[in-house]
């Protein structure tokens, strides 16, 4: 059951909707820590249940990055653009470091 009206808005499109990925980004990466911790303190009964919710949340977060991808890929666009535009020399291969050498190698 799909709502146009409200997944056309921008207001979810570019508020809502990235801040849901990345929270559920959030607790897909919690979950699989705290199934990591259960399987090496011998808890091997509550791996295969965390592993399920965890898979249920990632596929959750692809398909909406999926079904929105043009919006997603704008965002990410106009930031990296924005940021280029910001420092245009910055990621100039050609350009020395701070310490006055191309490569930066710590000791």
């Amino acid at each position: 059951m799909e709502m146009p009206f409200l997944t056309d808005a921008p207001l979810f499109t570019w508020v809502i909707l990235p801040l849901l990925i990345f929270f559920a980004r959030i607790l897909d990466v919690s979950i699989g820590t705290l199934r990591l911790i259960f399987v090496s303190k011998g808890y091997k009964f509550y791996a295969p249940i965390l592993g399920f919710f965890e898979v249920v949340i990632w596929l959750l977060a692809i398909g909406q990055i999926m079904q929105h991808l043009d919006n997603l890929s704008n965002l990410v666009h106009e930031y990296f653009k924005s940021n280029q535009d910001e420092n245009p020399d910055q990621n100039d291969p050609a350009r020395p470091h701070r310490n006055g050498r191309m490569y930066n190698f710590t000791r």
